[in-house]
């Protein structure tokens, strides 16, 4: 397997009154978890050749604050409407698009879409850290594969990583002391 590919659900985001759920934002909360997975990509060595995003602006956010928080290029950032709530040979169809070229596919996105592709890419059962949810908000999880072109077929990932971000300390904090 000489390809990765990783999976973030958005971080946590606000339901103001009166907004669409399209043109969600991130809350303090949403903002702070995505830089701590942008902070988590750099010390393990995982930082993507590409991202591919919802459109969605929760998603969108999501996707701005890791890249800043690796010190990242915005241009790395694609936003595909397909990840938004789509049916999933669409989003098998934009997945292996996206990852023609590159060794490291980073995907931001939303449940229930989400779990259901990382649940049928795992080789193992994936557990559920989160309760019933395998991704809250912000969670982070990478798989091995061999590649994307031919989309993702169940079994065909090996997880490697499922990263929790509150279990993560806050970017810098190591560094204080914290």
């Amino acid at each position: 397997m000489d390809r990765e590919i990783l999976f973030l659900r958005h971080g946590k985001a606000a339901r103001p009154d009166g907004v669409e759920d399209f043109d969600r934002p991130l809350k303090d909360k949403g903002h702070l978890q995505a830089r701590k997975i942008g902070a988590w990509l750099i010390t393990h060595d995982a930082i993507p050749d590409a991202i591919l995003s919802s459109p969605a602006r929760r998603a969108q956010e999501t996707a701005e604050d890791v890249v800043e928080a690796f010190n990242g290029d915005r241009a790395l950032i694609r936003t595909d409407p397909r990840l938004y709530f789509e049916a999933r040979s669409k989003l098998m169809q934009a997945l292996s698009e996206g990852g023609r070229t590159v060794k490291r596919l980073l995907v931001i996105g939303h449940n229930p879409w989400m779990e259901e592709l990382v649940e049928d890419l795992a080789s193992e059962p994936v557990p559920h850290p989160g309760g019933n949810w395998i991704m809250k908000t912000g969670t982070l999880m990478r798989f091995a594969v061999d590649d994307f072109k031919d989309g993702l077929n169940k079994g065909r990932g090996r997880l490697l990583n499922h990263v929790l971000p509150d279990d993560l300390p806050e970017p810098g904090a190591e560094s204080l002391g914290k």
